[in-house]
């Protein structure tokens, strides 16, 4: 895992923070494995059952569809055979960019932004 001070300074996911008006902070999170490759950016929630992360969904009904978090970097979860769960890092607040979040199909920005508010994560477009 890279260390987030290497990650602000501008790394190969430059675009995803938007700001720096809310220092980001970070905290690591066990994912359920078997998701496949989860991207830098993906919108995570909490499974109730076993507090594992998993990409936010807002129509599930197992703790996942509340936002707790913006994954820091790419990460393969491997397959359900592996171990329960993974170690990563996700952004627990900040400033990040509104189109370079990741949600499950059916989900958006505009489902989850009051939410994404709650936890101190906000988001804005990037202007070239």
């Amino acid at each position: 895992m890279k260390k987030i001070e290497e990650f602000l300074q501008g790394g190969e996911y430059k675009n995803l923070i938007a700001g720096t008006e809310i220092k980001p902070m970070v905290k690591g999170i066990s994912l359920k494995t078997g998701q496949g490759i989860l991207k830098a950016g993906s919108v995570l929630g909490l499974t109730t059952t076993d507090n594992l992360g998993i990409l936010l969904d807002k129509n599930a009904t197992d703790g996942s569809q509340n936002p707790v978090g913006i994954l820091i970097e790419d990460i393969d979860t491997g397959t359900e055979s592996d171990a329960d769960s993974i170690l990563s890092q996700m952004f627990i607040r900040g400033v990040f960019n509104q189109e370079a979040l990741l949600f499950t199909e059916g989900t958006s920005l505009l489902d989850i932004e009051m939410e994404l508010r709650k936890i101190d994560i906000y988001t804005k477009k990037m202007y070239e």
